[in-house]
C-alpha cells in the first residue's frame, strides 16, 4: 500500500467513505502513523502544525530513536481520540513488535494486548489491527528492501471486551470463558477477558480450550462450567465442546469479517483516489502543454524523480527513450550553461536564491533550442531541501526575437553614436562662433568708442570756438554730432556689456549695499526726463530691508535700465510705481532641493501700452524688441537682455507680466547673499 499525504482534508474525506461511524462492533478507532526518520523530525513537525487544528502537534513521548511513527490522523474526529494525536507507536514495544512483523511478512498483524491512549487511567484491554505502508516506487521485493521503504502504518484499534460482545451469546449463566494471549515472542501469556470477572479464577476447572492463531498472535479460548454447588443444571462435556467451538468459530469468523470489510472500504476509496489522482495527472498535462511548459519534481531524500511528457516533448524525447531520473537530462546542455545551472541549483539550496536560469539545451536531433528552467524546494523546519519541483519552458521564439531586437538595438546605437558625434561637432562649432562672435565685437565695440569719444571731443571743442564766434548755425550742426555720437555711444557700450556678459569676461565686484540707495540714485540720475515727461514716482519700500551683497554698478545698470524703459512707454503725465520687498528663493537647483534664502524683490510698474501675451518669453532676448516699441518709443533690444544676464550672475530672478490694466510690471528678485558663498 502506498503511503497517503499528510493532508488533513484528504483524511477526513476518507473517513467519511469508510464511514467508521456506522462502522463494526468493537471498533474504537481508525488511524494512520507516518514514519519519520530523526533528521526529518521537525520537518514532519512543521508540515503537519500547517494544517488545520494542529497548530499544537508534538511526538511523544520523547524519544531520541532514529524511527519515529506518531499519530498523524485518527478517525472518528472526537475531542477524546484527539489526545492520540502524535503517539508514536513504535515507542511501545507491543505495538513496535507488531510493526516490525508486519513489514517482515507484508501483511496485516494483530498487536498482543495493550491499552488504549484515550482511555487513559481506564486501562481497558486492547488491540490494534495495523498494516504497514511504502513509499510508492521503492522496491519492497524483501525484508530489507520493505524497512528502507517503510513510510507509516494503518490501523484500527479495539477495546477487547467490546469486540466480543459482538458474538450476541449470554455466557454468564450457562458458560464461563476466559481468552488468553499466549504472548507472542515474548512466551508469557495474558489474560484479555473474562465473561466473569467476579468468580474466583481456577484454570485447574477447566472443562474444554479452543485456540485461534490470526494475524501472528495465537489466543487460548478456555471454557469453564459452572462451579459445583450452582443451582444451574451442569453442562455435559459434548455441549460444552459444541459451544465451545461454535464461540472459537463465531469469533475466528468476526476476526476476518473485521479484517475483510476495513480492506474493502480502504482498497474502494483507495480506488476512488486513483481516479481522483489519474483525472488530477490529465489536468497537469492539458495545463502543461497549453502554456508551453513542462513540469519536473525530483524527491531529493529517494532520488525519485517525476518528468511530464511536455517536458520529454520539449528536449526531443519519447517515454521510450527517456532517461530514469533528472540527473541524466544534464548531457543534452552544453558544459557552459550546464556549469550555470549547477551554481543556480547551489546557490537555490544552499542561500535561497531563486532558481531561475535561461539555457541553451541540444536536442537528440542536434537541434539547439533556449529553455527557461525554473525550480522551488521544499524544506524541513531547519531549512533543508527534501524536494525540488519546477518547470522548463521553451523560449527559442522569445529569445530569436530579442536577438534580432538587440542586433537593431546595435544598429540603432550605431546611428545615434553618429548622430550624436554631428551634434557635438556642430554644438563645438556654434560654441566656437559664438565665441569669436563675442570675441569680436568686444574688441569692434573697443576700437569704436575709442573713435566715437574723439568724435565727441572735437564736437565739444567745434561748439566751443562756434560759440565764441557766434555762429549759431555751425553751433547747432556741431550739437547734432554730439548727440548722435553719444546716442551711438551709448549703443556701443551696451554691446560691450552684453558681449561681456556672455564671453564671462564681465567680473562682479560684489560689497554689501542697501537696495533703497541704489533705487533712489537712478531716481536722481532720470529726475530731468521724469520732469520733461511730466511724470509722478511712487517709491515704496518696506521697513527695515536688509542689505544685499552685489556689484554696486551693474545692479544700478538693471535699475537704471528698468526706470527708462518704463519712462519710454509711459504717457505723458502719467505714473511710475517702484516697490521694494521681502521675499525668498529656491537654496538650490537640485530636485529634492526644498530650502530657501532670504530675498528682496524690486518690482516697476508703469502705465503703458503693455507688452503683448506672445512676447513676454521672448523679451529678455537679444536685439528683441516689443512691437509696442513700433509707437515710437525706440529702442534697441539690448537694454532686458542686459538685465537678464546681470541678475542672472547674482543668482537672482528677472519677469515681466502685464498688470491687469494692462500695463506692464518688470520684477527683479535677489538673494541677500551670493548664493555661492
Amino acid at each position: 500500500m502506498a503511503a497517503p499525504g499528510i493532508n488533513l482534508a484528504h483524511w477526513r474525506r476518507f473517513a467519511h467513505a469508510i464511514d467508521i461511524d456506522r462502522g463494526l462492533s468493537g471498533l474504537f478507532a481508525y488511524a494512520y502513523a507516518t514514519a519519520v526518520r530523526q533528521p526529518e523530525r521537525s520537518g514532519l513537525i512543521a508540515a503537519v502544525r500547517e494544517q488545520a487544528d494542529r497548530a499544537d502537534f508534538r511526538v511523544f513521548p520523547a524519544s531520541t530513536a532514529d524511527l519515529s511513527t506518531p499519530i498523524i490522523f485518527i478517525a472518528p474526529d472526537k475531542p477524546l481520540l484527539q489526545s492520540a494525536i502524535g503517539f508514536d507507536l513504535y515507542s511501545e514495544p507491543v505495538r513496535r513488535e507488531a510493526i516490525e512483523t508486519s513489514i517482515a511478512t507484508r501483511n496485516v498483524r494483530m498487536s498482543g494486548p495493550i491499552f488504549l491512549v484515550p482511555d487513559g487511567e481506564s486501562r481497558r484491554p486492547s488491540f490494534v489491527l495495523l498494516h504497514a505502508l511504502y513509499h510508492p516506487g521503492m522496491p519492497i521485493n524483501d525484508v530489507e528492501e520493505r524497512r528502507l521503504a517503510f513510510s507509516g502504518v494503518v490501523l484500527t484499534g479495539y477495546r477487547t471486551d467490546d469486540f466480543l460482545n459482538a458474538l450476541q451469546v449470554s455466557l454468564k449463566s450457562q458458560l464461563r470463558i476466559r481468552i488468553h494471549d499466549d504472548g507472542g515472542s515474548s512466551g508469557q501469556a495474558t489474560l484479555i477477558y473474562d465473561s466473569a470477572p467476579e468468580l474466583a479464577a481456577d484454570d485447574d476447572t477447566a472443562s474444554h480450550h479452543h485456540e485461534i492463531d490470526f494475524g501472528g498472535r495465537n489466543w487460548v479460548l478456555r471454557f469453564f462450567a459452572p462451579a459445583s454447588g450452582s443451582s444451574e443444571s451442569p453442562l455435559v462435556t459434548p455441549t460444552l465442546i459444541l459451544v465451545g467451538g461454535v464461540l472459537a468459530a463465531a469469533l475466528l469468523c468476526l476476526l476476518f469479517y473485521h479484517l475483510a470489510t476495513q480492506r474493502e472500504r480502504a482498497e474502494r476509496y483507495a480506488r476512488q483516489l486513483t481516479r481522483e489522482l489519474h483525472d488530477s495527472e490529465e489536468r497537469l498535462r492539458l495545463a502543461s502543454r497549453g502554456t508551453n511548459d513542462g513540469i519536473w519534481d525530483h524527491d531529493l531524500r529517494h532520488e525519485r524523480s517525476f518528468i511530464s511528457d511536455r517536458l520529454l516533448e520539449i528536449i526531443g524525447l519519447s517515454a521510450a527513450n527517456a532517461p530514469g531520473t533528472l540527473a541524466d537530462f544534464t548531457v543534452y546542455f552544453p558544459a557552459a550553461d550546464e556549469v550555470r545551472r549547477r551554481t543556480a541549483l547551489r546557490r537555490h539550496l544552499r542561500d535561497g536564491e531563486p532558481y531561475d536560469v535561461e539555457l541553451q539545451l541540444k536536442r537528440p536531433d542536434g537541434a539547439l533550442r533556449w529553455v527557461r528552467l525554473r525550480g522551488e524546494a521544499v524544506r524541513d523546519a531547519p531549512g533543508r531541501a527534501q524536494q525540488i519541483a519546477g518547470s522548463v519552458s521553451d523560449i527559442t521564439d522569445r529569445k530569436q526575437a530579442e536577438l534580432e531586437l538587440l542586433r537593431h538595438r546595435d544598429h540603432l546605437e550605431e546611428m545615434v553614436d553618429e548622430r550624436t558625434a554631428k551634434l557635438v561637432a556642430a554644438v563645438e562649432q556654434a560654441r566656437a562662433a559664438n565665441q569669436a562672435k563675442s570675441e569680436f565685437l568686444a574688441n569692434m565695440s573697443h576700437e569704436l568708442r575709442t573713435q566715437m569719444h574723439a568724435i565727441l571731443s572735437f564736437s565739444q571743442l567745434g561748439q566751443e570756438k562756434a560759440d565764441a564766434c557766434g555762429q549759431s548755425k555751425i553751433l547747432h550742426y556741431f550739437g547734432r554730432v554730439e548727440q548722435s555720437a553719444s546716442r551711438l555711444l551709448g549703443l556701443i557700450n551696451e554691446l560691450l556689456d552684453l558681449s561681456r556678459l556672455e564671453s564671462g569676461h564681465m567680473e562682479l565686484r560684489p560689497e554689501v549695499l542697501l537696495l533703497t540707495a541704489l533705487v533712489q540714485e537712478a531716481i536722481s540720475h532720470l529726475e530731468p526726463l521724469l520732469l520733461q515727461r511730466r511724470l509722478k514716482l511712487d517709491f515704496d519700500a518696506a521697513a527695515d530691508l536688509s542689505p544685499l551683497t552685489g556689484d554696486r554698478e551693474r545692479l544700478l545698470q538693471v535699475i537704471h535700465n528698468l526706470l527708462s524703459n518704463a519712462i519710454k512707454f509711459s504717457p505723458d503725465g502719467g505714473r511710475i510705481a517702484v516697490r521694494i520687498q521681502t521675499a525668498d528663493l529656491p537654496s538650490g537647483c537640485g530636485t529634492g532641493d526644498t530650502g530657501r534664502v532670504a530675498a528682496l524683490t524690486l518690482s516697476v510698474e508703469d502705465e503703458g501700452v503693455g507688452i503683448p501675451e506672445n512676447e513676454l518669453a521672448l523679451i529678455f532676448e537679444k536685439f528683441v524688441q516689443s512691437s509696442a516699441a513700433k509707437s515710437g518709443a525706440g529702442g534697441t533690444g539690448h537694454r532686458l537682455a542686459i538685465c537678464r544676464a546681470i541678475v542672472s550672475q547674482h543668482h537672482g530672478t528677472i519677469e515681466g507680466k502685464n498688470r491687469p490694466s494692462g500695463s506692464a510690471c518688470f520684477t527683479v528678485t535677489l538673494p541677500l547673499t551670493d548664493a555661492e558663498e
